[in-house]
């Protein structure tokens, strides 16, 4: 899948992450990392203080010319992601490529989650000034047939095991511009795996475990929608 599944894909953002134990060695090898990388990922961002928030554990972000896609690298955490989803095959291929730069750097880390995530922005015209839930998703074992009642306005969140990892999904309805009034459902699915206690490893080892993650926030889209909103999203049909 060199291409995404979907011509119409509802993705606005997909992203993978390792979290580890925070390691001073990543602050020695920031430079050289981004050295190797600048060709493809040019553009540094440097966070600016958050209140709360070390500032060590916040990442730098590495991001390409057309800011489409990026790396992010912190004392504690090391993440990729992409918001023009190119298919997972080529997605999978930047994250292998640049963990493996990664791995070339530091001995090992110590992981304490990985993770996948879609986050989907859904257009819809209200009916009647409800929600048309049931146009895009259907009964399944996370919603349940709770789609199939009369809804204003939602805000969903359910965590729950699933193949040995976890998996968390938020259903919300937002506008997404304030001026046009346009609306939207967002459809967050983040699928992890904690580790405990933190498991040792070069950092090029978890990507095994991103594509297992990867299945799983795969099948959990295919799970929630509809034949009819698949069509479309295939470019099948225009409703």
């Amino acid at each position: 899948m060199n291409a995404p599944l979907y011509p119409n894909q509802p993705l606005t953002e997909v992203a993978t992450e390792v979290k580890f134990k925070g390691n001073l060695a990543v602050e020695t090898v920031r430079a050289d990392f981004q050295s190797r990388i600048t060709e493809q990922y040019p553009i540094l961002l440097v966070p600016g203080a958050q209140q709360g928030i070390a500032p060590p554990l916040q990442p730098y972000r590495f991001e390409r010319e057309d800011r489409l896609a990026g790396i992010q690298l912190a004392i504690n955490s090391f993440s990729y992601y992409s918001r023009e989803y190119p298919g997972h095959e080529s997605f999978l291929a930047e994250i292998e490529n640049a963990l493996g730069i990664f791995s070339d750097m530091v001995d090992s880390i110590e992981v304490t989650r990985i993770g996948w995530r879609y986050i989907n922005a859904i257009p819809f015209t209200r009916e009647n000034g409800l929600l048309p839930l049931s146009r895009f998703f259907r009964e399944d074992t996370i919603f349940g047939d709770s789609f199939k009642k009369d809804i204003r306005d939602l805000s969903y969140r359910v965590t729950l095991p699933i193949k040995e990892k976890q998996l968390n999904a938020k259903l919300d309805c937002a506008e997404l511009e304030q001026e046009s009034g346009e609306e939207a459902l967002l459809l967050d699915i983040d699928a992890f795996n904690i580790k405990e206690p933190a498991l040792s490893m070069k950092p090029l080892t978890a990507l095994e475990e991103i594509n297992d993650l990867h299945s799983i926030a795969y099948e959990t889209f295919e799970s929630l929608i509809t034949d009819n909103y698949r069509a479309f999203l295939k470019g099948d049909n225009d409703d």
